[in-house]
Formats: structure tokens, C-alpha cells, sequence
């Protein structure tokens, strides 16, 4: 997070005993800071610490009687907390992002996103091993849905809710692909994968169903995230958030193969040109961008392992193949089609009518 003031508490090593001095930290935070203040609860996942490390995290340092509170909560609870003088780091300080908005985004964002966290941490401590997968994908599958029924795909008729929700969810195998290129056995890791997945399967298909029929909760993350998805768009159309790496896997290279995970996306110099429009210049696709990022730390903070966020990702987008009929290549295909209709002024108009998303925009415009 960008905030000024951070308490540091040490966790326990065991994942049961991790979760319940998780729900210590926030319920601390909560009752010793209150509305009182912009807080947030962030964990850290330096290799020095695995995860087991939580700060409280406040906009402006609280006062000397507050910041007593906080450490006489926490030692109620049997946590040991020091302050610390550098500024945590969370996924989106490293997903690529600047601009002068930016801090003032993400601060406002996780602060506003508090009570929805909290509730999710005491929800997940007892909860079974597979109620535990399931209130962390529905965190993720309320992200798809929200930054779906929110995207100007709709608003320009360029989609169907429903299409435009399923690509969301398929999205998450972005996710996944970066972990699978940087790994030297991707059979093995999508085996062990599919092992989890399964005893698990029903529930997961159950709330993408539930996300493509229009039944997810409106409320919790996803009224969290509705709220701040225009405004994060309008801050990517004017300038004021940015892209800050000079490419986004590997499309920007070039003469060069794109670097994996983007050689999925390789095809013909029209898809080429019209991807990197899309996933440069589109300021309705970087606002999905971030609000992931945010989507994926908030897992993080809230107690999901890097590795079970991985496997989520998994889990969610198979889920989807499975509830829908359509392959991942199948997707890919239709965010090309999207990306050539997205470079055009009038989308619609001037999409190939040899594409399968032509006939269906206009089969749902009419």
C-alpha cells in the first residue's frame, strides 16, 4: 500500500494457527482504530517472511493514545507487533501502474475495502477446507463479474453480459499462465492442480453458474468494486494512472517472438496490432487490470497462500470451460475478435462480419 504508518505483526507458521492470528490482526486494527482513521490489514510476501508477516497500514500516522490501543488489542490477543519505518509492498506496486492518482487509488480503494475483508476473515476462520476455497473464489468470480457488468463492452454493445462475464472469468488463466512460464514442469504443476480441483469442482461450477445466470451477490466486493471501476477508467482515460512498463508480456517487442504467456495470443499481424492496442490504450481494460491486482492482494491479505491464489485461478477458469462448453481457445479467439472491434471508432460497424462476434452483437443489439 502507499500509507504513511505501518504496525508489524508476526504470525504463527502453521496455516490454522495463521488464519485465526489473521482474524487477531484486523479485529485489533478494528476496534482500536475504527472509522477514525484510513486503515487497511496487508501481509507481506518477501521471501524473509513467507506470509507470516501482517501490518496494520494507516494513511497518516495515528496518535500516540491510538497507536497504544492498537498494541494493548493486539497483545490481548497474544500477537507481538513493532513499528516500522519503510512503506509495505503489495502486488500492485509491482503490476506495473504510476501516475499522480495512483497512491490516492489504491488507498482508497483498500481502506473503503475493509469492512468487506473483515467479514471474509472471520467468515474463513473455522470454516471447513472447502467453504475456505469457496469464500476465496467467490471473492474472485464477484472481481470477474463486477469488472464485467461494469466494462464499456456492455455500455458500447460490443458483448452480452453473459459472454462478457465469462471472459472475465476465463481472464483468471492469465494469472496462471504467468506462474506456468517461469516453472520447468508445467504437467506436474496443472496434475497437482487438477487433484484439488476436483473434490472441489461442484462448488466452484456452482458460483460461475451462479455469476453467468446474474445471481452473484451485489454486495460485498462486488459493490466494492462497481464503485470504483468507473472512476478507476476515467483515471487511465485522462492520464492520471499509467502503464508504466514498456510492455505487456511481450507484445511490445520488436522483430522478437512475444515472450510466454502472450505467445498464446500470436496469430496474424492484424491480431498483433489490435491486441497491443487493446491492452495498451484501453483504458476500460487496464481499470480490469488493476482492480485484479487489487483482487488477487486482497486474497493475500485476507489469508490465501501465492500458491492457492494460483490454484484459484486455475480452478475458476476450469470451472468455466467446464459450465460453458467453450476451450480456453475458444476464449483467446474471442478476445482477439474484441480486441480488432475495440481499435475501431464505431466497434460494431466495422467488425468482420466473417467473425462469430459480429453475428452475435448483432443478434443481441436487436
Amino acid at each position: 500500500m502507499f500509507m504513511k504508518w505501518a504496525l508489524e505483526v508476526r504470525l504463527p507458521d502453521s496455516a490454522p494457527q495463521q488464519r485465526a492470528a489473521l482474524l487477531g490482526v484486523w479485529e485489533s486494527a478494528d476496534a482500536a482504530l475504527g472509522d477514525q482513521s484510513a486503515w487497511f490489514v496487508s501481509r507481506q510476501s518477501g521471501a524473509d517472511v513467507a506470509g507470516h508477516v501482517s501490518w496494520i497500514c494507516c494513511l497518516e500516522p495515528p496518535s500516540d493514545s491510538i497507536t497504544t490501543q492498537v498494541v494493548q488489542e493486539l497483545e490481548a490477543r497474544g500477537l507481538q507487533s513493532g513499528a516500522v519505518s519503510h512503506q509495505p509492498q503489495g502486488i500492485l506496486q509491482s503490476a506495473g501502474f504510476t501516475g499522480s492518482a495512483f497512491g490516492t487509488r489504491v488507498d482508497r480503494l483498500f481502506s473503503d475495502a475493509r469492512p468487506v475483508l473483515l467479514n471474509l476473515v472471520r467468515d474463513i476462520v473455522g470454516a471447513s477446507y472447502e467453504e475456505r476455497y469457496a469464500i476465496h473464489a467467490g471473492l474472485l468470480v464477484a472481481h470477474a463479474s463486477a469488472a464485467a457488468e461494469s466494462s464499456e463492452l456492455l455500455e458500447r454493445s460490443l458483448l452480452s453480459r453473459k459472454r462478457a462475464v465469462e471472459l472475465r472469468l476465463f481472464s483468471l488463466q492469465s494469472h496462471l499462465q504467468g506462474l506456468l512460464a517461469a516453472v520447468a514442469d508445467q504437467d506436474r504443476v496443472l496434475a497437482s492442480f487438477k487433484t484439488v480441483y476436483e473434490p472441489i469442482s461442484d462448488v466452484i461450477r456452482g458460483l460461475v453458474m451462479d455469476a453467468l445466470s446474474g445471481l452473484v451477490s451485489h454486495q460485498g466486493w462486488f459493490a466494492l468494486e462497481t464503485a470504483h471501476l468507473p472512476m478507476v477508467r476515467r483515471e487511465f482515460a485522462v492520464g492520471d494512472i499509467r502503464v508504466s512498463t514498456a510492455g505487456f508480456e511481450g507484445l511490445d517487442a520488436p522483430g522478437s517472438e512475444p515472450a510466454l504467456p502472450s505467445r498464446r495470443f500470436a496469430s496474424t499481424d492484424e491480431y498483433r496490432d489490435a491486441l497491443r492496442y487493446f491492452l495498451h490504450q484501453t483504458a476500460d481494460f487496464q481499470a480490469f487490470r488493476l482492480l485484479s491486482s487489487a483482487a488477487y492482494q486482497a486474497s493475500f491479505d485476507i489469508g490465501l497462500s501465492i500458491q492457492e491464489r494460483y490454484f484459484l485461478c486455475y480452478a475458476v477458469s476450469r470451472a468455466t470451460q467446464d459450465v460453458t462448453g467453450m476451450t480456453l481457445v475458444e476464449a483467446l479467439d474471442r478476445v482477439r475478435e474484441i480486441a480488432i472491434a475495440s481499435r475501431e471508432a464505431d466497434c460494431l460497424d466495422r467488425l468482420p462480419e466473417s467473425l462469430p462476434l459480429w453475428r452475435e452483437c448483432r443478434d443481441s443489439c436487436h
